[in-house]
C-alpha cells in the first residue's frame, strides 16, 4: 500500500512541475487535464505526507527515549521546527524525563539538554552551555 502511495506522491510532484511549465500552459486542453489529475490526488498526497511526518516524529521520540534509557544525555534542538510539533516533542521529552527521574535543562528558547538520573555531565560541555 505504501509503495502505491509513493508512486502517487511522485506523480503529484511530476504534475506540479508540469502544470507550471509554460509549454504545457500554452496547450490549454492538456493543462486542464493535468490540473484535474493534480487536484484529484492532492488530498491523498497531503494526508500521506502528514502520515510520514507523524511517523518520523514517533521514530524520533522513540530514539530520544531509547537514548535516555541507555543512560545517555540528549541534546534536543527544536530550532526550525513547527511550533506545535516542537511543543509536542518537548511535552513528550518532559514526560520521559520525569519517568526516568532525569533532569531537563533549558539552554536557549529552543535547545534543551536532557540527562538521565545518575548521569553526570561535566567538563567543556558544561562550561559551554552555562555561558
Amino acid at each position: 500500500m505504501f509503495d502505491k502511495l509513493e508512486v502517487v506522491e511522485a506523480r503529484y510532484e511530476e504534475l506540479t512541475k508540469l502544470i507550471s511549465d509554460p509549454e504545457v500552459i500554452a496547450n490549454q486542453s492538456e493543462w486542464q487535464k493535468l490540473i484535474k489529475e493534480h487536484s484529484s490526488i492532492e488530498e491523498v498526497v497531503q494526508k500521506y505526507r502528514e502520515y510520514k511526518k507523524e511517523k518520523q516524529r514517533m521514530e524520533d521520540a522513540k530514539e530520544i527515549t531509547d537514548t535516555l534509557l541507555a543512560s545517555k544525555a540528549v541534546i534536543l534542538n527544536l530550532n526550525n521546527i513547527d511550533i506545535d510539533l516542537a511543543r509536542r516533542v518537548l511535552d513528550f521529552a518532559m514526560g520521559t524525563t520525569y519517568a526516568i527521574n532525569g533532569t531537563l535543562q533549558k539552554i536557549t528558547d529552543s535547545i534543551f539538554v536532557i540527562v538521565p538520573d545518575g548521569v553526570d555531565i561535566s567538563g567543556a560541555f558544561v562550561d559551554n552551555i552555562t555561558q
